[in-house]
């Protein structure tokens, strides 16, 4: 039957001893100093509750943990985990259980214990020889964060790949920014009020039993929130993910135990759901001498547990590798990083690489653990400890920035950016997340390698465009099969272009090709007509965009032949008047007297003769319906020849034309403009030549005045203003040229 035992392990109330943080002593007693060990009980013994109320699985285990902890002269036993009752943690255990489909440690089997200092080792050598105990330790003692190096030299570690981590996406897809997705930064404190932070006070979610712990007093928090989060608002820096959700818990707890980063851990595993992260910015004593060896923090194994626990629930865990430089493959690691044959807590590793050249800085940890690197130095943010911008005063920590943030710390919130954008686009898009072995790998096939040369591992530099482009199925891809590179067309033929898009496996948003020739650009669709009536060189650039916002682009150079438009006839201008459509168009002066006809979308709607300086002038009337004059399309044909095609638009209206010895001065004015400005003003000969631009300044209601040569050819003209392209309802015949002589 279970046992229980009142009145404590000793029969009396034991004095608990109070951890000293600020002297980063573990703990001391009143009368003398004492060892704060973290024990695991195995799950057989079921120890439950704290020192004055103890019970287990049989009176027999009871009498047993009674006579072990006598021997040891242990005192203040209590549960590991504060803020959760063993039940609770125990439940937590039963859930990852039942989610991950494998063991996951019960939390609720973890003590912590004092004993006398001078026989601690002879403590951990009796509970480890103890059939009740899986596991015995020193509890961990809080270190100092991360050193930075002292760097001046600025980096952009949100650049596009090669450089930094691609996070300036972010700005034309907002899938990437962060939104949905909680991330809880374990510091030990940040300032909440720094002006590009101005985080709530519901950010620190320790709610009262883990309380941020400020002595360290190096703004090693506010840099590492500054990196993800800080606010996208014109000064000062941007976060790489400044949607996320960001949330923060200090690894000391309220009162009577201290630094307890394993209880952190566990008791945000209440708190959170599959998809959140958690970013450690912690790192332990190692196996050395003194306690500046510094290692991931799962090399405690309570640590281990609690981090393994979170995994199993979902929840992707980013660990920093610490700033010791120890080769986690080595053997004084005891395997401990071996993920594949000792054990394995899933959490995502990461390495500190240099910002200029990837390859691992002296301090970082590294190894076949090491998942990913992130930049070790040079990283500008909030907060900090050295090589302000500004802010470097007594009290100016809320207008703060440093150049030189770095270490694994720095390299840590890195990562953790290009995490959360991951799990940012595949929210956005309906996809369930990740696990953390997904996204490392994904990452780590899309990411930018360290040098080859390198001899020590700390993995890739992530590229989120390129992940992202990954879930979407891969790269897009645009092909031109027509013309083909280098091809020679005669003037005016009947070429067509021929393109093929492919979206990668996510879908096509555009399709399209720009004509860059004499007359301009001209944006096509695959089976439009290519622009032959310009003589000269063309360059066809065919460009997909797929969903996702990625585009590659395929192009051909070729080379249109001299000669007449459309064997000397074009229409210049269709511009819309109320119910009808007047039409410009000029033709071979040679051809005088001949009726052309006009057509709407291959129907004749009306005819005009050529004039005898060449130019066509024809009304016609419009559609009834405002579909079908949308639709239409209007042309001249004289036999077999055809002029290309206009749609009917307005867009300017010639006030005056003045004729003079050799030029026609024209006024005019663009619809639409509300303010002064400029607008590219392209001649086009009916017959050889190329086109020409020049420039025109238009006054706030679009006025403009122009004067306009005459050429052997008559000439029409077209006004390109931003995107939009005019057609000017005018055309100069080639018969006025032979005025002035």
């Amino acid at each position: 039957m279970a046992g229980t035992k009142f009145g404590g392990v000793t029969g009396g109330a034991l004095l608990l001893a109070v951890l000293m943080l600020a002297g980063l002593s573990t703990s001391v007693s009143a009368t003398e100093p004492r060892e704060v060990l973290e024990v695991r009980f195995s799950g057989s013994t079921i120890l439950r509750g704290e020192e004055t109320n103890l019970r287990a699985g049989s009176e027999e285990a009871l009498d047993e943990v009674d006579a072990l902890l006598d021997e040891i002269e242990a005192d203040g036993l209590d549960p590991l985990v504060h803020g959760l009752t063993q039940s609770e943690a125990a439940g937590i255990a039963a859930e990852a259980r039942e989610v991950s489909g494998t063991v996951s440690p019960n939390m609720a089997n973890w003590y912590r214990l004092t004993v006398p200092f001078d026989t601690a080792g002879d403590a951990l050598r009796t509970l480890r020889s103890s059939r009740l105990v899986d596991y015995a330790a020193r509890a961990p003692e809080p270190v100092p964060p991360p050193v930075t190096p002292d760097y001046t030299e600025q980096q952009l570690h949100l650049n596009p790949a090669p450089t930094g981590i691609g996070s300036e996406l972010s700005t034309t897809d907002p899938r990437i920014r962060g939104a949905g997705v909680t991330v809880v930064d374990l510091e030990y404190y940040w300032t909440a009020s720094h002006e590009d932070l101005q985080l709530p006070p519901s950010t620190d979610i320790g709610e009262g039993e883990y309380i941020q712990y400020t002595a360290f007093g190096d703004e090693h928090g506010t840099a590492v929130f500054g990196i993800l989060v800080a606010d996208d608002n014109g000064f000062g820096v941007t976060g790489a993910v400044p949607e996320a959700d960001m949330k923060g818990i200090s690894p000391t707890m309220s009162e009577g135990f201290g630094y307890n980063p394993a209880g952190a851990l566990t008791f945000l595993a209440s708190r959170l759901t599959a998809g959140d992260v958690v970013l450690i910015e912690q790192q332990a004593d190692g196996p050395a001498e003194g306690s500046s060896d510094y290692v991931p923090m799962e090399w405690n194994q309570a640590n281990f547990d609690a981090i393994r626990q979170l995994s199993n629930l979902g929840i992707i865990v980013v660990e920093t590798g610490g700033n010791g430089g120890y080769d986690l493959d080595s053997p004084e690691m005891l395997g401990r990083f071996d993920r594949f044959s000792v054990r394995d807590s899933d959490a995502i590793m990461v390495g500190a690489g240099d910002s200029v050249t990837r390859s691992p800085l002296w301090f970082s940890s590294h190894g076949e653990r090491v998942d990913l690197q992130g930049y070790g130095n040079n990283i500008v943010t909030t907060g900090g400890s050295s090589n302000f911008f500004q802010g470097g005063g007594f009290g100016q920590q809320d207008i703060r920035y440093t150049s030189s943030f770095g270490g694994t710390s720095g390299a840590g919130p890195i990562v953790t950016s290009a995490v959360v954008s991951v799990l940012s686009y595949l929210k956005a898009t309906g996809q369930p997340p990740m696990t953390a072995d997904q996204i490392v790998s994904l990452l780590r096939l899309t990411g930018t390698p360290q040098p080859e040369s390198d001899t020590t591992e700390i993995g890739p530099l992530p590229n989120i465009e390129a992940a992202v482009a990954v879930l979407e199925g891969t790269q897009p891809s645009a092909t031109i099969d027509s013309p083909v590179n280098g091809a020679k067309l005669d003037f005016d033929s009947a070429a067509s272009a021929g393109f093929s898009c492919d979206g990668g496996g996510s879908p096509i948003v555009s399709c399209l090709a720009v004509d860059q020739g004499p007359d301009g650009d001209l944006t096509i669709a695959s089976g439009d007509r290519l622009p032959t009536d310009q003589p000269g060189l063309h360059t066809l650039t065919a460009t997909v965009t797929n969903q996702l916002g990625l585009t590659a682009s395929s192009t051909v150079n070729y080379q249109v032949g001299p000669g007449c438009l459309a064997s000397g006839m074009v229409l210049a201008s269709a511009e819309p008047r109320g119910n009808r459509v007047r039409l410009l168009g000029a033709a071979e002066p040679s051809r005088a007297g001949q009726r052309v006809k006009v057509l709407r979308n291959g129907k004749q709607v009306g005819s005009a003769l050529i004039s005898e300086d060449g130019t066509v002038q024809a009304t016609v009337r419009s559609p009834r319906s405002g579909k079908a004059k949308r639709k239409a399309l209007y042309r001249l044909a004289l036999g077999r020849i055809r002029s290309s095609s206009l749609k009917a638009r307005g867009g300017v209206r010639i006030i005056s034309q003045t004729p003079r010895t050799s030029t026609d001065l024209i006024k005019a004015r663009l619809a639409g403009v509300r303010k002064r400005g400029s607008f590219t003003l392209r001649t086009r000969p009916l017959c050889g030549g190329v086109a020409t631009s020049r420039q025109v300044r238009h006054g706030r209601r679009g006025d403009f005045t122009v004067e306009l040569g005459f050429g052997p050819a008559a000439r029409t003209y077209t006004i390109l203003k931003g995107a939009k392209k005019i057609q000017l309802p005018l055309v100069l015949p080639a018969a006025r040229f032979v005025l002035g002589g």
